[in-house]
């Protein structure tokens, strides 16, 4: 029942931001909000073992279905080395083209996501990329901000923190709210799990919570039985399964 609810609060959340996302200004494409996640896991002593970066460019309309193939073909020509595979479903309702490529010293995978759907007798084009990696060097955060496309864009960060006796979740958890300068907006606490939405006023991004509430970060805190400590971060929100 517990992964079934934690499973129901990430797929709302993922809903209900798709359409109600605060876009940022131009100046949100330097990754202050990574900047501000990572300096704060070196400060607790996390270690990185995985990240994501997952953007949304701006939706291009057609009239028709074979200006919106034209559409979707230029944009496949304009986006060299990827390898493209069709993943059209059988119902028809929309069309959708992926495109994967790897680093050339595999530490990262992107993977971009082009799909067409028609509504209200227009032809809505999106694209999407997700960034993947793991661990963090010196060269990533430059690697994510030289990728960094559209204005859209969602910032996780996975690691874990060694047990030094016992640990609070909900005590940790706060702590590390407080380290990125964000002041707590609500929570879910259970047995070996924890998780806090908060909001930064110095970051660009945010989306609603309530009627007058926003939200920007996200973080999950789960007992691991490696006698350490899960952590994700997220921001505006977590956009994997924690």
């Amino acid at each position: 029942m517990r992964k079934q609810n934690l499973a129901m609060m990430i797929v709302a959340s993922l809903f209900f931001t798709l359409y109600t996302f605060h876009q940022a200004n131009s100046e949100s494409a330097k990754p202050n909000e990574l900047t501000d996640i990572i300096n704060m896991t070196e400060a607790q002593d996390i270690s990185i073992e995985s990240w994501s970066v997952y953007m949304k460019e701006d939706t291009v309309y057609a009239e028709d279905h074979q200006k919106a193939e034209a559409v979707v073909k230029e944009l496949i020509t304009e986006k060299t080395g990827y390898q493209w595979s069709n993943e059209t479903p059988k119902n028809g309702h929309y069309q959708k083209e992926v495109g994967v490529k790897n680093q050339s010293d595999q530490s990262v995978r992107e993977r971009i996501v082009i799909a067409t759907y028609e509504s209200n007798g227009l032809y809505h084009i999106t694209v999407t990329h997700q960034l993947d990696g793991k661990g963090w060097t010196d060269e990533t955060l430059n690697k994510i901000t030289s990728s960094l496309k559209g204005e859209t864009i969602y910032y996780t960060v996975k690691g874990s923190k060694k047990q030094t006796g016992k640990i609070e979740l909900e005590e940790l958890a706060q702590l590390l709210v407080a380290g990125l300068s964000a002041e707590i907006k609500e929570g879910l606490i259970e047995d070996g799990f924890v998780s806090l939405s908060a909001y930064n006023p110095n970051w660009a991004i945010s989306v609603p919570i309530g009627q007058s509430e926003e939200m920007n970060v996200q973080v999950g805190l789960r007992v691991s039985e490696q006698e350490t400590v899960d952590v994700t971060i997220g921001t505006p929100i977590i956009t994997t399964e924690y």
